[in-house]
């Protein structure tokens, strides 16, 4: 039994959540509401964790989470090592007692099958000669790869002066031989 301003009015057993009904004895304007309380959320309560045994959906999404977390960064870890086994400059020596050095640098392009199986070769041209042809291989990694830049070390005995132009080319040998080689860059070191 609620009383204000000698209105005496109570709620009637036919309210519900959805609507208040109020039973009352005069012809006076009232308005009433409920307030219902929030679930309150407390972190140290030891009892929201026992919860997932009545439904487990949540603690199931939660571990195929972490699941998927867990591969991707053994995944990027894999690729990160690769990419560390891919640096570094590859030494071609043409002899064992060479004094004259060519920095030479190779860019794939990032097409597709960009990428080529075949053994690459190639020659130099200077002023002052030509050099043997070198194959542009290492044998512990991959080289020519889709967006790969190579870097080789020439090592000759002889100097070819001043570089005229090279000559590279491939044997077409492989299961991709295809190359798509968008720039050579050759330096006297």
């Amino acid at each position: 039994l609620i009383s204000d301003c000698f209105v005496t009015f109570q709620v009637s057993p036919n309210s519900s959540a959805a609507g208040v009904v109020c039973e009352c004895y005069h012809l006076s304007v009232f308005s009433a509401n409920m307030l219902i309380q929030p679930n309150t959320l407390d972190p140290i309560k030891l009892s929201l964790f026992f919860g997932v045994f009545y439904n487990p959906v949540v603690f199931i999404v939660v571990i195929c989470a972490w699941c998927i977390y867990a591969l991707l960064l053994v995944w990027a870890r894999r690729k990160d090592y690769t990419d560390m086994m891919k640096q570094g400059v590859i030494v071609i020596s043409t002899a064992d007692d060479a004094e004259y050095y060519y920095l030479l640098t190779v860019i794939t392009g990032w097409k597709r099958n960009a990428g080529t199986s075949a053994t690459v070769a190639m020659y130099m041209v200077g002023s002052h000669g030509m050099s043997e042809t070198l194959v542009l291989a290492d044998p512990t990694r991959l080289v020519h790869e889709s967006g790969a830049e190579c870097w080789f070390l020439v090592a000759t005995k002889n100097t070819l002066g001043q570089l005229l132009f090279i000559r590279i080319w491939h044997n077409c040998r492989g299961f991709f031989p295809s190359w798509y080689v968008i720039r050579v860059f050759l330096f006297n070191a």
